[in-house]
Parts: C-alpha cells; structure tokens; sequence
C-alpha cells in the first residue's frame, strides 16, 4: 500500500471503530456538518497530524492544512518529510 493510500485510509476511519486496535483512526468525525473556519481549519489540522502519527508511528507529518470543505469532503494538504499530498477525504 502506498503511503498516500495509508494516509487516506486513517483520515477516512473513525477513531476507536477498529476492533483490536482502538487508536487507528481519526477524529475527523467530529468536524464533519463544520463550516470552514479558522477554528475548524486549526481543529483539522490538530486532528490529522496527531492521528497520523498515532495510527502509524513511521508517518512524520511535518504539516496538514485545510484548504476547503467540499460536499461531505475535506480538500487538504499534507506534508511529509519527502513529500507535499493533496487528498479529499
């Protein structure tokens, strides 16, 4: 899987769902029905890369950032130490 995949995979879990494994996931959840606002923006990126990390220990995020909110969809940027991701999850 790719690390890209694996990202999207965490974000798109919701925390505590995984039988067994209680800390993969996100709190993303709770943003959802959220308007897009600093708050919301800062709570985005609090979530992701606390999650990340938490979920997967090899994956540094070095920044997530909320760039909008699309449908049901949040639009970001996630940076890693290699790599810059854009991803609608």
């Amino acid at each position: 899987m790719e690390l890209r995949e694996k990202i999207e995979r965490i974000l798109q879990t919701r925390k505590g769902s995984r039988p067994g494994n209680y800390k993969y996931g996100s709190r993303l959840y709770l943003l959802r029905d959220q308007r897009f606002t600093p708050t919301t923006a800062l709570m985005f990126a609090k979530y992701a890369k606390e999650d990340i990390e938490e979920s997967d220990p090899t994956i540094e995020i070095k920044r997530a950032r909320l760039v909008g909110i699309s449908g049901d969809k949040f639009d970001a940027v996630i940076e890693i130490e290699s790599d810059t991701l854009e991803m609608s999850v």
